[in-house]
Formats: C-alpha cells, sequence, structure tokens
C-alpha cells in the first residue's frame, strides 16, 4: 500500500492496527510469565479491585473478549496459583 493510500485509511483502521500491534506487544513480553494480553489485564482488574470475583473481571474486560474467553483465563489463572 502507497503512502497516500495509507493516508486515506480511516482512524478505525489504525486504532485496531495499534491494539493488534499492542497485543502481540504484550504477548511477547508476558510469554515468560505463562500470560497473554488478557491474562494480563485480568491479574491487572484483579489487583486493582483488591481480589476481584470473576464476574466483576469478565464485566471489566468485557470490551477486549467475550465473558467465556475472560471466565476460562479466570479459571487458567486459578490453576496456576
Amino acid at each position: 500500500m502507497s503512502r497516500p493510500d495509507r493516508q486515506r485509511l480511516p482512524i478505525g483502521y489504525w486504532l485496531k492496527r495499534a491494539d493488534e500491534l499492542l497485543t502481540a506487544r504484550i504477548d511477547e513480553a508476558q510469554r515468560e510469565n505463562g500470560l497473554t494480553r488478557l491474562g494480563w489485564q485480568a491479574l491487572n482488574v484483579v489487583r486493582g479491585a483488591d481480589g476481584a470475583e470473576a464476574a466483576l473481571v469478565a464485566e471489566t474486560l468485557a470490551p477486549f473478549a467475550s465473558a467465556t474467553e475472560v471466565l476460562g483465563v479466570v479459571d487458567a489463572l486459578r490453576e496456576r496459583a
């Protein structure tokens, strides 16, 4: 894609692209800890809410993943504890 074509892409494209790059980088950085971006986010919600319930974690992370996916990550984190 040439530079002029890239300049015409909508802001939504760039937001999605930035999110994809952020996810890839966080996944890479957290790999040695056995975490993905979603797992890292879940841990941050729990930490920030002083031990949040799984339902609150799923609700907080709803913009990033389905409740089923978030609860699966929470269950996997519990098994590691």
